[in-house]
Formats: C-alpha cells, structure tokens, sequence
C-alpha cells in the first residue's frame, strides 16, 4: 500500500513525465495542483474529553475562555491545559464574552439569568436575572468594558451600565433577537433577529436610528469595522452582508456576498488581513472564503471561531465544536483542502 506521502510523489513524477509534451502544459498545471490539494491543514485537539462547547472567546494572547452547558474553562494555548474551570451544574449556559482586558467573563443561560465574573477569580460582579424573557441569545462588552449587551429570544434585550448596575431595557418591534454588536466608539448598538432584520440604536438617546432588511435568515452575527464605517451582518443560511455608513440613515451601500458556506453559527473578522472567518453547522471552518475552506471528515456541527494571535503569516482559528471540544485549525492549506 502506497503511503500519502509515497503517492504525492507519485503522482508528481506521473505528472513530469506527461508534461515532456509541450502541448499538455495547461493540463499539466491541473493536475499538478490536483496533485497539493491531498495536503491536509494542521489541525489540533485542544481537549480530548469530547464536551459539547457552545462559545470560546480569547482572554489575551495565551489563554482561551471556553463555554460547555455546565461550566466555563480557561485554557492555556501554550500548554494546551486548564488553568482555570468555573463549574455551573445545571445552569444550561449558553453564550459568553470575555472582556478586552481578560479579567471578566459575561454570560447567560437558557433560563433568562446574566452573569459576570472574575475569569480566573470566579469573583461575582453582576447577576441578572429575566425568567420571562427566554434563553440568552447573545452577550457583548463595549470596548471600554464599562457597558455589556444582553438579548433575550422573547425580543427582549439591554445594555447594562457595569458600573451602576443600571439595565436599559429595550423590546424590537417583531421576531426573537439573536445577536449584537457595539460601534467601537460604544455609542451604537446593533441587534440582529430572527427575520433577517439588522437594527442600529443610539445609545445616547436610546433611540432607533436605523434599520437594515436582508435575506428573510436569522442574523447570527454582527461585527462593526473601520471605526464604524461599516458592519458585516453573518446570517444563518450563509448569506455575509456588508453597509457602509451604518448609523447614517439614507448613506447605506450593501454588498452581498455568497458563498455556499453552509449553515453558518459564528463568524468574525480578523482586522491584521481584513478577513471574514466562519464556521458552520456542516463542519466546516472557512476563512474569506476565497482564501479557504476546511471541512471536518466526520459529521460534526460547529459552534463557534475566534483567530488566535498570529505568530507567522498563517492564521490559527479556534473553533468549538459539538462532541470534538475544541479543534485548532492552522489555515496553512486550507485553500489547498477547498470542497
């Protein structure tokens, strides 16, 4: 049985001997990148418990929060081990955020209730608790960390002012809200839906200043970039959306982008390469989609993908999965590895 390396170098001199034909040189050039497209990216195990991970977020550059049903665990990516597990029995968590400088940790569960804590300390900071509002969607710090976002699957949702402990509460006019995302500057706040409908309030005056209708897919996340000059808004059905001028109402531009990638459940933009990044429920984790795609042999859905701090010209995306813990995939091939 010829190995995987054998065969690469197989195929290689196959090639060579069929490009001694000048006439088969565009043929040739096919099929020797046929030939690289075998190559598989690096991809590593982070745990090998197989827990379910809904959401990961980065503390700073050396540590990854991670989010199960049932506890919250800190992981050191250098030595690949916990270095901190905050336990939750019960408590059916399901989003996370982790502040700009790493010290807090905000989350929700299914029955309405906002937490924040130490991120290594477990130390109590706010709890919240909303039982008639349904499961938390999403949660996002401000990049002051002075206000954290909170929506709710009823419609309902809330900034909360970390210093004061005071909630503004808000309700969109239809649908369950999904997702959310502050303006850099912190005086806007996006919100996503269930119906494909993308929603910009002015904190200061706690008003709707506009409003964004897409494709008729649930909002799965929104991102602001270029100091609040645009927003990409990743929908389920993976449809990427682009506005310019987001809290300008009148000033949009839209560009839509489609790429056959699945069913999406997180994205992210990576600010160093101006890239999108995405993972699906198919198993695939994509980024820029026509940079690359990597897509997981076995049947596995997932969660959620951050962009590790880069140390060579590859990016590493940490992507929580369902049943596989934590897979980290160097993007080194992935365009190599495309479907």
């Amino acid at each position: 049985m010829v190995s995987l390396a054998g065969g690469h170098w197989l195929g290689l001199w196959l090639i060579r001997i069929f490009c001694m034909n000048r006439s088969h040189f565009f043929i040739c050039a096919a099929l020797a990148t046929s030939a690289t497209w075998a190559q598989v990216p690096n991809v590593e195990f982070l745990n090998e418990n197989k827990d379910i991970i809904y959401d990961i977020d980065l503390a700073d550059s050396t540590r990854l929060v991670a989010l199960a049903p049932d506890y919250i665990a800190t992981w050191d990516l250098s030595t690949k081990s916990i270095v901190h597990k905050y336990n939750a029995p019960g408590a059916n968590l399901t989003c996370l955020d982790v502040s700009g400088h790493g010290e807090m940790t905000l989350f929700g569960n299914k029955q309405g209730d906002v937490t924040v804590i130490g991120t290594t300390t477990d130390e109590p900071i706010l709890k919240k608790s909303y039982p008639g509002s349904g499961a938390v969607t999403d949660v996002k710090f401000n990049a002051s960390d002075s206000l954290a976002a909170v929506t709710f699957y009823s419609g309902f949702f809330g900034v909360i002012d970390l210093n004061s402990k005071n909630m503004w509460e808000y309700n969109i006019p239809e649908g369950h809200a999904i997702s959310c995302g502050f303006s850099q500057n912190g005086q806007f706040l996006a919100v996503g839906d269930d119906k494909g409908i993308v929603r910009i309030y002015n904190l200061v005056s706690h008003s709707l200043v506009n409003e964004f209708t897409t494709r008729n897919s649930l909002i799965k996340e929104i991102i602001w970039i270029e100091d609040d000059l645009k927003i990409i808004a990743a929908m389920q059905d993976g449809n990427i959306q682009t506005w310019s001028n987001p809290a300008t109402k009148g000033q949009q531009s839209m560009m839509r982008q489609v790429r056959n990638t699945g069913t999406i459940s997180s994205a992210g933009y990576y600010q160093e390469t101006k890239s999108v990044y995405c993972c699906t429920l198919e198993g695939a984790a994509k980024i820029h989609f026509d940079l690359g795609t990597y897509k997981y042999r076995e049947a596995v859905a997932m969660h959620a993908v951050r962009a590790l701090p880069r140390n060579n010209i590859y990016i590493t995306l940490a992507v929580a999965t369902n049943g596989k813990g934590i897979m980290l995939v160097n993007s080194q091939k992935m365009k190599l590895n495309a479907n």
